[in-house]
């Protein structure tokens, strides 16, 4: 899987930021890679949240490098990363979509129930339609539910803010990681101590987890401006799995 520009043949295609790559993300990209088209995944390197709305972004769930693996292991061939700017935001998604027939021969997109894109996301599933051509097939995934809910990133995001580890672990299917950042950690005398504003991304609230750091069993106390994590001498913790 490479994350350059594909050479030629025919894609089966789908679109989004895909953070936390959760239950409904997984379906989306379990059809693209079924089929007999080729498989390619067109997202952005930063959720475009972040780049129009800092002041209220609540970080990421997964990180790029995990999304990577992710697509990967689901055998996605191929990923366009889109460098989202304030300047690409205003493209109309009439012309996003030309630009991507333009340059990819695809022949089927495979799209969430409700998707947008485009200008301030005024565009939607049922105008891609009207607009791609007859011999472009497109498909709809509808909404994912687990324990009654329909999962959403938003809803993830939520999960792990409260603090309600089983719900996330059931939202996405695996336990959910966070990458401990080596900027602003310092050692204390029994183990890290991380800024909470240096993560990446998102934290559960205040309290005591049950976690594996770097595969071995452990405690994370977050705390309202601190994360704390017992650690032998060495380097800082190259990921944390939370326990459901």
């Amino acid at each position: 899987m490479k994350s350059s520009f594909p050479e030629k043949g025919n894609w089966a295609v789908t679109i989004g930021v895909f953070d936390g790559m959760h239950a409904g993300h997984q379906q989306l990209v379990q059809k693209i890679v079924s089929g007999p088209e080729r498989s390619l995944v067109v997202t952005f390197r930063e959720n475009p949240k972040k780049i129009l709305r800092p002041q209220t972004f609540m970080g990421n769930l997964m990180s790029w490098e995990d999304k990577l693996s992710s697509w990967e292991a689901f055998g996605v061939e191929e990923v366009v990363m889109i460098d989202f700017s304030p300047d690409f935001g205003k493209m109309t998604g009439e012309v996003f979509l030309h630009t991507l027939l333009k340059n990819f021969h695809i022949r089927l997109f495979v799209l969430g129930w409700n998707f947008s894109f485009g200008n301030r996301a005024h565009a939607n599933v049922e105008q891609l339609k009207a607009w791609v051509p007859e011999s472009v097939k497109v498909e709809v995934v509808g909404p994912v539910e687990v324990g009654g809910r329909i999962v959403s990133s938003s809803l993830v995001r939520q999960a792990v803010r409260e603090g309600k580890m089983d719900d996330v672990y059931g939202f996405l299917g695996r336990n959910y990681k966070i990458i401990p950042p080596v900027e602003g950690a310092r050692r204390s005398a029994e183990g890290w101590v991380v800024p909470v504003h240096a993560w990446n991304q998102v934290l559960p609230r205040p309290g005591k987890y049950r976690v594996l750091i770097d595969g071995h069993p452990g405690f994370l106390e977050v705390k309202k401006e601190t994360v704390f994590w017992e650690s032998p001498p060495g380097a800082v913790a190259k990921e944390i799995l939370f326990k459901e």
